[in-house]
């Protein structure tokens, strides 16, 4: 699973749920099946560093300073592309 790599999870307000990508939070749901919804784009991330729940960017986290995006690597954590 992607929560291994993952340097944040994301809120998604959809569930309320925290997840390390979308991916996670499909496979989740889909296997729980007990409450299917529609998936609504995250808004609010947690930091895998300090746990500072945060708004949703691109920013390293505005508490520990943590860089989301690793470089080098094959996990996906949002953006375009």
């Amino acid at each position: 699973r992607a929560s291994s790599k993952s340097r944040r999870w994301m809120r998604f307000p959809c569930c309320g749920k925290c997840y390390a990508c979308a991916k996670c939070h499909d496979e989740d749901t889909d296997a729980q099946n007990a409450n299917p919804h529609i998936m609504k784009w995250a808004t609010r991330m947690i930091c895998g560093r300090c746990s500072k729940e945060q708004p949703f960017g691109q920013e390293p986290c505005n508490h520990c300073g943590l860089v989301f995006q690793a470089r080098n690597t094959d996990h996906w954590e949002g953006g375009m592309g």
